[in-house]
């Protein structure tokens, strides 16, 4: 009788850890999964500010490049030239000599 006790006891007692161990597995899983949750999330926000950020860039670039064909187109240098400069038109074509 006293061995069957015994028995029962050592049984109770490795069921007790076995699930203490399946709780314990459980909860570390959990808290894993949970963290990397977060990490991604974060992630998912610093990949949206930049996206803005880029946005933001390419559309300066692109009023940029439209300011700089504006001050590089031929109207403009040859106002700034006749005003600034003292350019004179000429009235007549260039004579060639064949």
């Amino acid at each position: 009788m006293a061995n069957e006790l015994e028995s029962n006891s050592t049984s109770s007692t490795i069921s007790r850890w076995g699930m203490l161990f399946l709780v314990s597995s459980i909860a570390i899983v959990t808290s894993f999964f949970v963290s990397q949750v977060i990490i991604i999330n974060k992630l998912l926000s610093e990949i949206e500010t930049k996206e803005r950020k880029l946005s933001s860039i390419n559309s300066t670039a692109e009023a940029l490049h439209t300011k700089i064909s504006d001050l590089q187109s031929a109207p403009r240098i040859e106002k700034i030239a006749i005003q600034k400069l003292g350019m004179i038109q000429q009235t007549k074509s260039p004579i060639t000599i064949p």
